[in-house]
């Protein structure tokens, strides 16, 4: 008896040991899935100086965005929403909400693949232009989609939003800018009756597509005109600088934030700052001004721009030509949105850029930080799943006129997406 019952235990131990032989095996060769871990920030130009007591949800001002997270895909898109509406008395951010909120549901549906973001847009775009009740407007618009099984980015962009990648504190990857002309991007719109012949109207088609292989540990960087028109690539790597090579924990994870609001704070100071030579005033030496300063946030939805000068100024200037004496001062450059072709011109809109400086417009910075779900499973339980696997984690900092040069402590910071800047 004694004896049957010590190989009835062997032969259950090695039934055992034959059992975690396969357990190991199996963790040995699963798969490894990616994700992102989020941050956002923004700064809204128009209300600086006060409190709202009513907001929208994910915007900044007439820029929009989303986030979604789901088994299959993580997802993240933003929109800037052309300004030059207003002329009509329309709000330029509904039709970006609108547009962006779309685009959340239908990644949600469980019907989207990682692999398909221009589907996506293509589908959200033409369910808002069928809407019963027609949201006017135009903007532009970056969405990407991470796969997380093989962790590849796909991309679709259409205007001046756009993403960079950056690995090992190098920029591997930029989207491309989308422009009629200065300041004019590529834009999808919801138009009047009627007045299809003019305005500008791109199609979600001729967004710029692309896909791209990403890493653990790669940052990428989405964001609106806001962001690229005022600073340089090399000067949002500084500001990145920190999250390079920073491994999974809660300190990385406030610095996620932290960076995010930096890049924003770091654009308003470029947008102030009369002598710094800005990407968009290089851009405007391309057509032919001479300027210093940053962009004007002047977008609009006519179909051309026309350089003109304060005829009063151009004659004194003539006048002085050979003397020197005109003050740079005083030396204005107008645009006027004028419509080509002799067709009428429907947007009359002075937008002043002075080589004095420039003036702050909506700011939208998402950043996405790729992790590998191993590692994530082993990070400290002091970080909650949510906030690895995708919670819109929207940082609001209550900043006022001055600058901050150090990191916000925690009561400065507020995570609610009813507080705005």
């Amino acid at each position: 008896m004694y004896r049957i019952i010590s190989k009835g235990r062997s032969f259950l131990r090695n039934i055992a040991t034959i059992g975690g032989r396969h357990e190991k095996s199996d963790k040995n060769t699963r798969r490894s899935f990616f994700s992102f871990v989020t941050s956002v920030s923004g700064f809204d130009n128009k209300h600086t100086q006060f409190e709202t007591q009513r907001r929208p949800l994910r915007a900044y001002g007439d820029d929009a965005y989303f986030i979604s997270i789901t088994d299959a895909s993580c997802v993240l898109g933003v929109a800037d929403g052309v300004g030059g509406w207003r002329s009509y008395g329309v709000d330029p951010g509904e039709f970006s909400m609108t547009f962006m909120s779309t685009c959340q549901r239908l990644a949600q549906s469980g019907r989207f693949k990682p692999s398909e973001p221009m589907l996506l847009v293509t589908e959200s775009y033409h369910e808002v232009l069928d809407a019963k009740t027609p949201i006017l407007g135009s903007a532009t618009f970056c969405v990407i989609s991470l796969c997380r099984s093989d962790g590849r980015l796909h991309t679709v962009c259409l205007g001046d939003s756009g993403y960079l990648v950056i690995r090992h504190g190098i920029v591997v990857k930029r989207s491309a800018n989308q422009k009629h002309t200065l300041n004019t991007p590529f834009q999808v719109a919801c138009l009047p009756p009627n007045e299809h012949g003019q305005f500008y109207r791109d199609s979600p088609e001729q967004a710029i597509q692309d896909s791209f292989g990403l890493e653990p540990s790669d940052l990428v960087v989405v964001g609106t005109d806001g962001l690229f028109d005022n600073l340089t690539d090399q000067m949002i790597l500084q500001e990145l600088a920190p999250l390079q090579n920073c491994d999974l924990s809660l300190a990385s994870d406030e610095l996620l934030d932290w960076c995010a609001y930096r890049l924003v704070s770091c654009a308003r100071d470029a947008a102030d700052n009369p002598n710094f030579l800005s990407p968009f005033a290089n851009e405007a030496r391309q057509y032919g001004l001479n300027i210093a300063g940053t962009s004007q946030h002047m977008m609009n939805i006519s179909s051309s721009r026309a350089l003109f000068l304060w005829p009063e100024l151009l004659i004194i200037q003539n006048l002085f030509l050979f003397m020197f004496l005109l003050p740079p001062c005083i030396r204005f450059f107008y645009y006027m949105s004028s419509l080509s072709n002799g067709r009428s011109d429907h947007v009359r809109c002075f937008n002043v850029i002075a080589i004095l400086g420039g003036v702050r417009g909506d700011i939208t910075v998402m950043l996405a930080l790729v992790v590998n779900e191993d590692a994530v499973s082993d990070v400290h339980s002091s970080i909650s799943p949510t906030s690895i696997y995708g919670s819109v984690k929207k940082t609001v900092f209550r900043i006022s006129r001055g600058r901050s040069s150090s990191p916000p402590s925690a009561l400065a910071i507020t995570r609610d997406s009813s507080l705005h800047l």
